[in-house]
């Protein structure tokens, strides 16, 4: 069973690219890679740029990527982004040179996400 994520990036103009995500989207497995391999701008744009993601892996090149079809596209603000379901249960966003990210059994506010700490620190996601 996977699970599933959308990534997203801030553009300049407020938009966020973004791209889903289908295998270990939950924090323990996306923060690690997010942080250390993909943690510019330039890094995080470039991952969501080529179509949906299978798995992410230490460096774009270590990253598997679906060829036949893609879940991708452009939301006009953050809380368009967090609307945004494809079976996701993590959603992550690269804004302001930091990674923030949301839930589905976290709280958060149809206009905010949580930074996502560096290092990620172990939580009970199911009690």
């Amino acid at each position: 069973m996977s699970t599933r994520s959308l990534i997203g990036v801030q553009l300049p103009d407020k938009t966020i690219q973004w791209v889903y995500c289908h295998f270990d989207g939950y924090p323990e497995a996306r923060e690690p890679l997010l942080h250390k391999y993909f943690n510019t701008y330039d890094k995080a744009l470039e991952l969501v740029s080529k179509g949906e993601i299978r798995s992410v892996g230490e460096g774009i090149d270590d990253c598997s990527f679906f060829e036949d079809y893609s879940i991708s596209g452009i939301a006009d603000n953050l809380e368009e982004f967090l609307k945004l379901d494809h079976g996701s249960d993590f959603k992550y966003l690269f804004a302001k040179g930091e990674w923030y990210w949301s839930g589905w059994n976290f709280k958060y506010t149809p206009d905010t996400m949580d930074i996502l700490p560096n290092p990620y620190k172990a939580i009970t996601i199911f009690d």
